[in-house]
């Protein structure tokens, strides 16, 4: 089902493919996705530019959310309402990031369920090749039901 579901989320957010991004494991509120410095990508250092590494973690919490939600996901309007950023060393090579939801899955699902909506935080973990963190990202997450 995973693999399915990681799929149908990669090819949802095109942006992702444009810049490389590759979602590698979405799971009950835990996600893990990639990128990979390029000279397209990189800044005036040549490591990996602030935008892209914000992108690739964004992208992460987007999928460690929609592993907590599971298919129900694809019915429902998730808004990235605000997030923040840390950085803490140059991103050189192969960058991770490492994405889980700040509450279990079955919370929000029944917080969902009950209140019909649900905002929740997603912390990611940006390291490199060296499990070295080089950013950590937080984002919120706003759930409600799809606007007609």
């Amino acid at each position: 089902m995973w693999d399915a579901f990681r799929a149908q989320f990669q090819a949802g957010v095109p942006f992702v493919n444009t810049i490389g991004i590759t979602v590698t494991d979405i799971n009950l509120g835990t996600a893990e996705a990639t990128l990979a410095v390029k000279p397209e990508l990189s800044n005036h250092l040549g490591t990996l530019h602030a935008g892209a590494m914000f992108t690739l973690a964004e992208t992460a919490s987007g999928a460690a959310m929609m592993g907590a939600l599971g298919t129900k996901a694809f019915e429902l309007r998730a808004v990235a309402a605000t997030s923040d950023i840390s950085y803490k060393k140059l991103a050189k090579g192969l960058i991770t990031a490492v994405a889980k939801t700040s509450i279990p899955a079955s919370e929000i699902n029944e917080t969902l369920e009950s209140d019909g909506k649900i905002r929740f935080a997603v912390n990611v973990e940006l390291m490199n090749e060296e499990k070295e963190i080089v950013a950590l990202v937080n984002v919120d997450w706003h759930i409600s039901p799809m606007r007609k």
